[in-house]
């Protein structure tokens, strides 16, 4: 009866596990202010979010206030567990750093002038560099220290 009690303390551990990963937050503009230059976030397609293995949720306005933090003592390098982009083509969506496809272009405009989209696809990418003028960003020459 005992080794029963495990094994279902045990299954009901690991059901509850995954459903405490943390998620990004939506980025309310008009009303969050970005964790780095504490400006209220001001267009909805450039904020990005980080999140800390204990489930704090850090909001940006631009990518440029989101590299600058990861150089503060705001948050240990180790302590990160993931860190996400607004999506340019659908700003209400995320996209994890590692997966987005960047371009850097004066045609953006960005909040804190990074000037720098996050797209969801390769696809999305090219279309950018069709209508403006710019150049790719690969994430890991930003931020080499994330997975």
């Amino acid at each position: 009866m005992k080794s029963i009690t495990y094994i279902l303390l045990f299954l009901w551990v690991m059901v509850l596990l995954p459903s405490c990963k943390v998620e990004p937050k939506p980025i309310k503009v008009g009303t969050d202010a970005c964790s780095f230059c504490k400006m209220g976030v001001a267009d909805k397609r450039f904020g990005a979010e980080l999140i800390t293995r204990k489930g704090k949720v850090y909001k940006f306005d631009d990518l440029h206030c989101l590299l600058e933090f990861t150089k503060t003592d705001g948050v240990r390098h180790e302590d990160i567990d993931e860190m996400y982009l607004v999506n340019y083509e659908k700003p209400h969506g995320f996209i994890a750093l590692q997966n987005a496809f960047l371009f850097k272009s004066e045609g953006f405009k960005s909040p804190m002038g990074s000037n720098i989209a996050a797209f969801q696809t390769k696809k999305q990418l090219e279309a950018a560099t069709q209508s403006k003028q710019g150049s790719v960003v690969q994430v890991a020459s930003l931020i080499p220290f994330h997975k």
